[in-house]
């Protein structure tokens, strides 16, 4: 692309300049994750966990389904999809963004389904009607991992594992 020989019209000129830099960042981009990215086994499993496991989450308890729906989940494969297309284009800083709110979706709808939550509460989140209704992460993240302690000590008193 010659820089002196664009269009006049200003979003004609961005087009063309776009154009001309994207093939290259995708280009680049694929061959780094393909040739050079040391963790490529564990970007193929998360990609395939958020555009199959992650959709199935929600529906293993009717009440689950019943205090957020499947609300949180759909969002967060958008968001990490997002994520890899924003990659591919070079625009790291919006994948970050992309990638911490598909993270607080499926923490804060994790939170909510917990049967310790009450429906209204998670209803209220999922609609943003409430003023506090989205949880600190931090405690958030503390309550599912209490969770997650106690569904792990019930599956080794069955001699099985629990991821």
């Amino acid at each position: 692309m010659n820089p002196f020989n664009l269009p006049k019209e200003s979003f004609n000129a961005r087009r063309d300049i776009l154009l001309s830099s994207l093939e290259s960042v995708i280009t680049e981009t694929s061959n780094y994750i393909y040739n050079d990215y040391p963790n490529l086994e564990k970007l193929e499993q998360a990609e395939s966990f958020c555009t199959h496991e992650l959709m199935e989450a929600p529906t293993a308890r009717a009440d689950h389904l019943e205090k957020v729906s499947i609300f949180p989940w759909v969002e967060a494969v958008h968001e990490l999809d997002s994520c890899l297309t924003v990659i591919f284009q070079g625009n790291y800083k919006n994948a970050f963004d992309s990638l911490r709110r598909a993270l607080e979706l499926v923490v804060a709808g994790s939170f909510f389904v917990l049967d310790s939550t009450e429906s209204e509460k998670a209803k209220k989140w999922m609609h943003s009607v409430s003023d506090n209704g989205t949880p600190n992460f931090k405690r958030a993240l503390s309550a599912l991992k209490r969770q997650l302690r106690s569904m792990t000590k019930i599956m080794t008193s069955y001699g099985q594992t629990f991821y």
